[in-house]
């Protein structure tokens, strides 16, 4: 995910999976101060489920939507 605007991700927890499920099938990384990387490659294939993570931009309250890998 990239940021097109003026804001920044927290560089710590940009974007960081959550939900007791997603373990550590989609570690997330920074790439800058604009971009996160998160995989979801680690294990083939990734269980289908609903995964809970969290956004963080700097001076922002943190938001926390989920992703359906089906």
């Amino acid at each position: 995910l990239e940021s097109t605007g003026d804001f920044k991700f927290d560089e710590a927890e940009g974007i960081k999976f959550t939900s007791a499920n997603s373990g550590s099938f989609f570690p997330c990384r920074a790439q800058g101060p604009k971009r996160f990387k998160c995989d979801n490659n680690l294990l083939n294939p990734t269980p289908s489920e609903i995964y809970k993570y969290s956004i963080h931009v700097q001076g922002m309250i943190k938001v926390d939507p989920f992703v359906v890998n089906d």
